[in-house]
C-alpha cells in the first residue's frame, strides 16, 4: 500500500488518501513515511501538490466501526475527496452474513472498520474501484465467489461479498501493488515508479518496527505472509527486471 501510494504521488501528482482502522493510523503513517511520504492534512497536501516539485505527501483517515456512521462517512468522503479511484488492498471484506473472517475462517468482526461501505459508495457514484487480495476474504473477491468457495480453504465461510470493477488476485497482496507499479512505469515510460528491493527492505522493517505483525505467523518481525524479507526482495527484483526489458523493447 505505501509503495503504491508513493508511485501515485511521485508519478501523477496525486494525493493518496489512505483509509484504515483508527487504531492503525499511527503504524500506517509510519509505513508511509518510510516510503518517503509526508503524512499531512488534506489542506496541506493540496498546497504541496500545487507545485509538483514538492509532491511527496499522503493523507490518512480513520473509518467508523458502527454501520450507520460508516455509511454516512462513506458519503462524506466521496463528496469531499472526489477520488479518481478507490483501491482496497488486503482489506478484509464483509461476508453476505455481515461478518469478517481471517484466512483461517476465524471471525474477527468486532472492532472492524466498515470500509466496505466506502467501496459501495464509490460504485454508486461511478468511481472506479480496484481490489487487491491474496486470501479470498478481501474486498473485491465477490467477483470470483465460486472460485474462492472451490479453491480456498474455508472459502464458503470467509469469502467477501463485494466485487470491485477490477480485481487483482496475487500470491501476496503486496506483490499485486508492485505489479500495478510496474504496469504504471511501463505505460508512462518512467522507471522511477518501479518498486525496488531497497525500498522493500525499508518498508517491511518499518512495518515491524511500528508494531504490525505478519498476518501468517502473528509475529512482529521482518517477514510477510510467513516468507522472509529476502524472498520478497527477490520478487521485487524479478518484476523490475521484467519491466526493464519492456522499456528496452521497441513499440
Amino acid at each position: 500500500m505505501a509503495a503504491l501510494a508513493r508511485a501515485l504521488s511521485y508519478g501523477f501528482n496525486a494525493i493518496p488518501v489512505v483509509v484504515t482502522d483508527t487504531s492503525l493510523l499511527e503504524p500506517v503513517g509510519g509505513c508511509l513515511r518510510a516510503a518517503g511520504q509526508a503524512v499531512v492534512t488534506l489542506e496541506e497536501a493540496k498546497r504541496a501538490t500545487a507545485n509538483r516539485r514538492f509532491c511527496s505527501v499522503a493523507v490518512t483517515r480513520g473509518f467508523p466501526v458502527e454501520e450507520n456512521e460508516a455509511r454516512e462517512e462513506a458519503s462524506r468522503m466521496i463528496a469531499q475527496f472526489h477520488p479518481k479511484a478507490v483501491i482496497a488492498v488486503e482489506r478484509a471484506g464483509m461476508t453476505p452474513r455481515g461478518t469478517y473472517h481471517n484466512m483461517l475462517g476465524q471471525d474477527f468482526t468486532q472492532g472492524r472498520a466498515r470500509i466496505d461501505y466506502l467501496v459501495e459508495e464509490a460504485t454508486k457514484q461511478r468511481v472506479p474501484t480496484i481490489g487487491v487480495g491474496d486470501g479470498g476474504n478481501e474486498i473485491g473477491m465477490g467477483a470470483i465467489v465460486e472460485a474462492v468457495h472451490k479453491h480456498v480453504p474455508h472459502g464458503e465461510i470467509l469469502c467477501a461479498r463485494l466485487a470491485t470493477d477490477v480485481l487483482l488476485p496475487a500470491g501476496v497482496s503486496n506483490w499485486g501493488c508492485y505489479a500495478i507499479q510496474a504496469a504504471l512505469a511501463i505505460l508512462t515510460g518512467r522507471p522511477e515508479l518501479l518498486h525496488s528491493a531497497a525500498m522493500e527492505r525499508r518498508l517491511v522493517e518499518a512495518a515491524a518496527n511500528a508494531g504490525l505483525v505478519d498476518g501468517n505467523t502473528g509475529k512482529c518481525e521482518s517477514t510477510v505472509d510467513g516468507m522472509s524479507l529476502e524472498v520478497h526482495m527477490g520478487i521485487v527484483d524479478l518484476m523490475a527486471a521484467g519491466a526493464q526489458r519492456a522499456f528496452k523493447t521497441p513499440h
